[in-house]
């Protein structure tokens, strides 16, 4: 689950991946435009905590989308400034 959320500056990710071996994360704009891609490996973990940095983003509509060989779940977030 993405957090704050509004966001500003940056993005916290509390990340399960369900025994499957790593997962990649991906931000789109709201046209669909790929801002950023990040690849997680599961180490054993229950969950994995990510931030990821997000102050050269516009303000705005985005979707965080988490996929790994299990399917894939997508959030919406607002980046406001």
């Amino acid at each position: 689950m993405p957090y704050p959320n509004p966001a500003s500056n940056h993005l916290n990710l509390d990340i399960q991946l369900f025994n499957a071996p790593q997962g990649i994360i991906t931000i789109f704009d709201v046209n669909g435009r790929m801002m950023h891609q990040y690849t997680i490996t599961n180490k054993g973990k229950n969950i994995i905590q990510q931030q990821i940095a997000i102050n050269d983003y516009a303000e705005g509509l985005y979707f965080v989308q988490l996929k790994t060989e299990k399917g894939s779940i997508v959030k919406k977030i607002t980046v406001i400034k």
